[in-house]
């Protein structure tokens, strides 16, 4: 541009960008090619720097271009001067600048676009770079850590912001270990691997997760959990309650059945008749069957908890096998039905796992058969077998003759408190249980069960579980004689701490007939001063007691010191639920027998806390028929007043009314 600000030289190129002739352009002003535009507000900087005669640079402005698109332009200028230093021209360049600003614009929007879609997160978002300092976080963030809100701005360094709200109590967990939690969620940022949990200082809960970006900075999400906390207390309080509930039924249903089955087995070691024999073990047989529905219900509400755990020891299949035929050979065979078991000879017989849920699992599907067939057999059967990933394993088969199940009604069997249909329900009774139990305990052996039946013809259940082998089959070396009974072999002095009348009679009654010598105390304080001041070999401790309850009085007896403080404590009680269990053993308990009190248990258990054999077994294969005492089985008279001492223990008999229990 010459002194009068008017073009004496544009390049050729001026034509490509504006479609303009550069020739069109030579002798006029900005203004004249222009117009009314450079007269605006926009062009009023570059104006006053041109009239002052100064430098200007990237001066931007838009203009309309050949295509009828917005085309930006940038332009630079510096005054000529003369010889003289007096101002003679204006020379510069220009260049299009229309792709970078479409760019820029488009980043622009893409930015604002996501800075929006970050700000409509309900949950706190937050990004810092590769040096772990602060590129960006939305509001909901800085809410949830409303304590550090203040510090947190781009440039900050992560252990700035959460030691600036440790300062502030910011969080709840690190409140008197402040140097170790910061250690502690440095660790997990910078590995930025696991989720988190954290509880402010205002009680809410946070999950925080965090991920690695491909230049190496992180990434969080914080997810605002205080209602799904709060939904857990209540469910676990829930489950508390029900787990408490369960066992308070348990003890107040146990109990009872403690005396009723406890009283039978005193009767049935007495000298009775036939006629008096048959009556008591009905008697027996219908508190057993009661008692079965309770572990039923126990052990359902165990595995709908998680509570239930399956141990791992050696055994022998045999053993397991017929303990449970054992069980349910008399009730089949007394329904006329055959019984038979086939275990294949390539079947491994020493193995690892848990045998008393195996036992359980066959009790289950024999008794299941039982119930729903009249006439034919059972058949117990086992082959070796493989899982989908080559493991071995070994399937087990359980085939009735029974009514069947029609196949609509298949899909239902393992459905809990559900049998086939409501007339079955009517029919056979039962909780519809036992299949759902059996179900989830293969499950939790990693077994599978199926069944395939025909209404009318049978049904056959089989299921397949992965069994380890025993490293040694001495190991497991068969034990199938089973042990019916026991001989004292030495005197013991016993302390019995029971509440209950009824448990004091039936157990010190136990315990005398092996020669023992028995202390009855009915609370715990008392079980604690007997202890001190007496020598005894063992104490047999009840639960739930008044006053001081057996768990109590056994950590004041394990920390009283002296020679009681080491006396074995075996817990005797109907409060069986596994948690409640363990807490005995953490309270100093060497064993633990279950009520209703099984004989055979008990007299067990106290050879194992002594670690000597004061009672020895009697095997059924070894015992030789005593002589009835003479006139013993016919002493009517004498069965007459043992029936009615214990009805008269009970308050049933006919010249009573039922006690109420307090």
């Amino acid at each position: 541009m010459d002194a009068d600000l008017r073009f004496t030289f544009i390049s050729e190129r001026v034509e490509d960008v504006t479609g303009v002739p550069a020739s069109f352009h030579l002798g006029k002003t900005r203004e004249e090619l222009f117009g009314e535009d450079t007269h605006s507000k926009k062009w009023a900087a570059l104006n006053d720097l041109i009239a002052r005669r100064l430098q200007f640079k990237n001066f931007q402005y838009d203009r309309r271009g050949p295509d009828g698109k917005t085309q930006f332009i940038n332009i630079s200028g510096v005054p000529v001067l003369d010889d003289a230093g007096n101002f003679a021209s204006y020379r510069g360049v220009g260049n299009d600048i229309s792709a970078f600003k479409h760019a820029l614009d488009r980043a622009s929007k893409a930015e604002r676009n996501l800075i929006t879609a970050i700000e409509s997160l309900k949950d706190g978002f937050v990004l810092y770079d590769a040096n772990d300092r602060l590129v960006l976080c939305n509001s909901n963030y800085k809410e949830l850590y409303r304590l550090s809100a203040e510090i947190m701005q781009p440039g900050v360094s992560f252990e700035e912001i959460i030691r600036y709200g440790v300062e502030r109590g910011q969080y709840a967990d690190a409140i008197g270990q402040e140097e170790s939690w910061i250690a502690q969620r440095l660790v997990d940022h910078a590995k930025a691997e696991r989720e988190v949990e954290q509880q402010l200082d205002d009680g809410r809960w946070v999950k925080i997760s965090e991920q690695k970006t491909p230049d190496h900075g992180t990434v969080g999400i914080r997810v605002d959990i205080t209602q799904l906390k709060h939904a857990q207390r209540v469910a676990e309080n829930a489950n508390k309650s029900k787990s408490e509930f369960l066992a308070s039924m348990s003890h107040e249903i146990r109990t009872p059945m403690t005396g009723i089955i406890g009283m039978a087995d005193l009767l049935l070691m007495s000298k009775c008749s036939d006629d008096v024999r048959s009556k008591v073990e009905k008697i027996k047989g219908a508190a057993i069957a009661l008692l079965s529905i309770i572990n039923d219900i126990l052990d359902f509400s165990k595995i709908e908890a998680g509570k239930l755990e399956l141990e791992t020891i050696v055994f022998h299949l045999d053993d397991v096998v017929n303990d449970a035929i054992s069980l349910v050979e008399e009730r089949i065979r007394a329904c006329g039905l055959k019984l038979s078991v086939d275990i294949y000879s390539d079947v491994p017989r020493a193995f690892s796992g848990d045998p008393t849920r195996l036992r359980q699992i066959f009790l289950n599907l024999l008794g299941n058969a039982a119930k729903f067939t009249h006439q034919g057999g059972i058949t117990l059967s086992a082959v070796p077998s493989r899982n989908f990933d080559g493991t071995p394993s070994v399937e087990f088969r359980v085939s009735d003759t029974g009514i069947g199940i029609a196949a609509d009604k298949i899909d239902t069997l393992f459905q809990e408190f559900t049998q086939a249909d409501a007339s079955i329900t009517r029919r056979y009774e039962g909780t519809g249980l036992g299949l759902a139990i059996t179900k989830r305990l293969i499950g939790m052996m990693g077994g599978t069960l199926s069944v395939d039946s025909i209404e009318g013809e049978g049904t056959t259940f089989t299921f397949v579980i992965p069994l380890q082998k025993a490293g040694s089959a001495h190991e497991a070396m068969s034990t199938t004689r089973h042990i019916v009974d026991y001989v004292s072999i030495t005197q013991l002095n016993i302390l019995v701490a029971e509440d209950n009348r009824l448990n004091q009679m039936i157990i010190s009654s136990l315990l005398e007939k092996y020669d023992h010598n028995v202390t009855i105390v009915d609370d715990g304080s008392k079980a604690v001063e007997a202890a001190t001041v007496g020598a005894f070999d063992v104490i047999l401790m009840d639960i739930r007691m008044p006053e001081v309850s057996g768990i109590d009085a056994t950590r004041m007896i394990r920390s009283g010191g002296g020679v009681s403080s080491r006396t074995p404590i075996i817990a005797l009680t109907a409060d069986v639920m596994t948690d409640h269990v363990t807490n005995y053993f953490n309270a100093g308990m060497e064993g633990f027998v279950e009520k209703p009190i099984d004989k055979l248990k008990l007299l067990s258990e106290i050879n194992k806390v002594l670690g000597a054999e004061v009672h020895r077994p009697i095997y059924e294969d070894d015992r030789e028929a005593a002589p009835a005492e003479e006139g013993a089985a016919n002493d009517d008279e004498q069965n007459f007043e043992d029936v009615n001492s214990f009805l008269r223990t009970l308050g049933l008999d006919e010249n009573s009314t039922p006690s109420g229990r307090s």
